[in-house]
């Protein structure tokens, strides 16, 4: 079994304020870990009492990307959906971030304009 590198993304709500944007729009967890695995993004989510989360991009056959540990169910959804873009651009999961965020832009100008 190959174990989590100590080389991944050590990111916290603290350390990433790009993090705390991703976490704001897309806290459905349920939404990103299906979009993920229907994308066939394999990831994995550990919990230990007290520690919070750790969150992974890829497998223990196929080695890791990349590894964080956060708090909260929002933060998973953020950290996951910052990272899986960044590795796998061409994904369907990568297009569903990308149209998320022309859609977001589009209602932020619609609201200026009022």
């Amino acid at each position: 079994m190959a174990e989590l590198s100590h080389s991944g993304y050590p990111l916290t709500p603290e350390a990433s304020p790009a993090l705390i944007g991703v976490c704001d729009r897309y806290d459905s967890l349920d939404e990103v870990l299906r979009r993920m695995y229907d994308s066939e993004i394999n990831f994995l989510i550990s919990a230990f009492w007290d520690a919070g989360y750790l969150v992974a991009l890829g497998d223990r056959a196929n080695g890791f990307r990349g590894h964080a540990y956060v708090d909260n169910a929002r933060e998973i959804a953020g950290w996951f959906t910052l990272h899986v873009e960044e590795f796998w651009p061409t994904s369907a999961f990568a297009a569903w971030v990308r149209r998320r965020e022309l859609e977001t832009q589009a209602r932020s100008k619609k609201k200026r304009r009022k």
